[in-house]
């Protein structure tokens, strides 16, 4: 279908008179009014199909825009979002991670942070913290059954309502209550200071104090006694949780002895939780290497992908043969064929885009900069290179230049750069400028690479994690500056040539149909004098002619 025409008929250009009006003309003058005003019309027709192509074309590269957008928006929220720090390629805490292995879980176990100690600690539990509890002395029975949690107060012997006060908390018992909703109301009623649990394989209803330690404190003062009979609750006195104590020995020989309100502690940039038992455990802390170039492997793989996807529709060829279709053309086809010719019609719609073009040359030019002060560079010796864009035999290979890859042995380098000089790696990606710098050039030189990169997507799609700004890509995009009814504001984002474009056909198609008319009618007034010249002609022919 490459040789397709491009033009639609507008109303009233169809061979009887066409459109919603009926034009009975050239009876007198045998002329054939609607093919002449129809090739009058054409240069406008032609006029406006072209800038309907354009209007198309505009679209498609808005599309286009957003699609990149909004790759650009997922990658930047997997690599540059402070809402999950744990993946950001420029937060330095990234590139020192520790593992913390536990000889006995049971015992405990830790969490090692970026500034740990590395090591090994001996942790000797001699009691854990405990909060204050109080049992049914024995299983709630409902008949000769243990008692389910749909089991009604009354069922166990409970004949009206009534109190139980716990911990000052003043708490109304129904006796239609079941052990499950008698159960809500202490934790409603206690304000979730009470924790309550009935278990349904030993009967024992379970009322415990949601802190830990010596402060915890728990007392059933008062109530209802046939309620705390049927209960099994018979202790009112008050009873009191238990501090964990342990003792932590470090690395270097020192003990810590702890007597501590809950089960987790933090020292030396580990977070040790006790376990379920008494005992010593050694927690082994050190160096997680793999971590680190894990992160950058995925940050690799992901970038790539983006640059192939970029660099692919930069280079991309546009195909001349396919124009957008119009609406005439659409109705001869199927959605298949439609789909398929408007996929060639796209091709080399952002082909060297100047704006992506800048965005890609200045994430290329971050990764080979010099970084202040980092004291290493990009390079073999770190594991790491750019793409040359060039195959084997020095052809150019579209959406190869600037990728980052691996060298042979790349990842055991990287792991062995974070080894033995992690200060500098972690710099080189990293790095922030201090804040007394204000000149751009100088706050770019000391910028570590990942950190200039967020700052370019910043510049280019905005921060991670928002959708409106004022960004360039978005605002190109997206935002509209003329609002004006004739076309004449300022603003050259998309948008804005969207408008005034649209704009523009309709004043071409208001001028078209008002030119339309205007030959009708004169065409209309030419047979009116034909008709009269006729009957003149006949009337003569009577006079004399006719004798």
């Amino acid at each position: 279908m490459s040789d397709m025409s491009i033009n639609s008929t507008p109303s009233g250009m169809t061979g009887s008179g066409g459109g919603d009006k009926l034009r009975i003309v050239g009876m007198s003058t045998g002329l054939d009014v609607d093919g002449i005003v129809q090739k009058m019309l054409r240069p406008q027709q032609l006029r406006i199909s072209n800038e309907k192509i354009r209007l198309q074309q505009m679209q498609w590269k808005q599309e286009a825009y957003r699609d990149i957008i909004k790759d650009i928006k997922s990658f930047q929220d997997e690599f540059f979002n402070v809402a999950k720090s744990g993946s950001m390629v420029n937060r330095g805490d990234n590139y020192s991670v520790f593992t913390a292995e536990s000889g006995d879980s049971d015992v405990a176990a830790a969490f090692a942070s970026s500034n740990a100690v590395e090591g090994n600690y001996v942790i000797d539990v001699t009691r854990l913290a405990k909060q204050a509890e109080i049992r049914s002395s024995e299983g709630i029975t409902a008949g000769a059954d243990i008692a389910k949690l749909t089991t009604k107060l009354s069922e166990i012997g409970v004949t009206a309502d009534g109190t139980i006060q716990i911990s000052g908390k003043s708490i109304s018992i129904s006796k239609d209550d079941t052990l499950l909703s008698f159960t809500n109301k202490v934790r409603n009623g206690t304000e979730g200071k009470v924790n309550a649990v009935y278990d349904e394989i030993s009967g024992m209803l379970i009322l415990q104090d949601t802190q830990t330690g010596e402060g915890s404190n728990l007392q059933i003062e008062s109530g209802t006694d046939e309620i705390l009979t049927a209960l099994k609750i018979n202790d009112t006195t008050v009873h009191n949780g238990s501090n964990a104590a342990f003792s932590i020995t470090s690395p270097y020989g020192g003990t810590l002895d702890v007597n501590n309100q809950t089960n987790v502690y933090s020292v030396n940039g580990l977070t040790i939780n006790l376990g379920n038992k008494i005992g010593k455990s050694t927690i082994t802390v050190k160096p997680d290497d793999d971590a680190p170039v894990k992160m950058i492997k995925d940050f690799i793989g992901k970038y790539n992908s983006l640059v192939d996807e970029i660099q692919s529709k930069l280079t991309e060829k546009s195909n001349k043969d396919y124009k957008p279709l119009t609406d005439e053309q659409k109705k001869q086809m199927s959605k298949d064929e439609i789909a398929s010719w408007e996929a060639k019609s796209k091709e080399g719609i952002l082909r060297s885009d100047p704006m992506l073009t800048q965005m890609m040359m200045s994430i290329r030019r971050a990764f080979f900069d010099k970084v202040e002060g980092a004291g290493i560079s990009l390079g073999k010796d770190l594991g790491l290179d750019t793409s040359s864009g060039l195959d084997e035999n020095n052809n150019f290979v579209s959406g190869e230049s600037g990728k980052i890859l691996f060298t042979v042995g790349g990842e055991e380098k990287l792991k062995q750069a974070l080894k033995n000089n992690r200060k500098e790696v972690t710099d080189l990606f990293t790095k922030t400028p201090d804040d007394n710098i204000t000149d751009p050039v100088e706050k770019y030189n000391n910028e570590g690479i990942f950190t200039r990169i967020n700052d370019i997507l910043i510049d280019y799609v905005g921060r991670a994690g928002t959708s409106l700004n004022s960004a360039k890509l978005t605002s190109m995009a997206n935002k509209q500056n003329d609002f004006s009814s004739y076309g004449s504001g300022t603003g050259n984002t998309l948008p804005d040539q969207i408008h005034r474009q649209n704009l523009y056909l309709n004043k071409l198609t208001t001028k078209m149909i008002a030119d339309q008319e205007k030959y009708y009618n004169q065409f209309s007034a030419l047979e009116t004098a034909m008709q009269k010249l006729s009957a003149q002609s006949a009337w003569l022919y009577q006079q004399y002619g006719g004798q």
